[in-house]
């Protein structure tokens, strides 16, 4: 509820991209940190609030490292 409906459109292009990076750690050589940064830039390019993106980023950085993506 704080962050908003998981099928708002400004969440899906990061999302799915943000996926298919996970899915795929060789397209980003590997770079857990780079997953996250380009998920924070792609939601701050469709709009999404500061607080919001920080909330997202840093809660999907979290969960990457206890599934042991360990990354740079």
């Amino acid at each position: 509820r704080i962050i908003g409906a998981n099928t708002d459109n400004r969440f899906l292009i990061a999302s799915m991209v943000h996926d298919v990076l996970c899915e795929n750690h060789c397209y980003i050589d590997y770079n857990r940190k780079l997953s996250s940064e380009i998920f924070n830039a792609l939601l701050e390019a469709s709009g999404v609030n500061p607080f919001k993106r920080w909330l997202m980023k840093n809660s999907v950085d979290n969960y990457q490292k206890l599934c042991n993506w360990k990354g740079r």
